[in-house]
């Protein structure tokens, strides 16, 4: 499974496209469970978004934390 969600990444998260393809809803589900879109705001940090349960339940992950890290 971990090869499907390298695919779609670099399809560039277009679900459309051939690599996202899945054999059934439930790889889609747990593909989708495992990617982490992470929408920085560069005015303030503070305000940035990610689809984790983390950031959903404290507003904070460590997905932004890192993606801070190396920018």
């Amino acid at each position: 499974m971990k090869k499907r969600v390298e695919a779609c990444i670099k399809a560039k998260g277009d679900i459309n496209s051939n690599k996202c393809e899945w054999d059934n809803f439930q790889q889609f589900l747990e593909t989708i469970q495992e990617l982490r879109i992470v929408q920085l705001n560069q005015d303030n940090w503070k305000l940035s978004t990610c689809s984790c349960p983390s950031w959903f339940k404290y507003y904070m992950c460590k997905h932004i934390i890192t993606f801070l890290l190396f920018i």
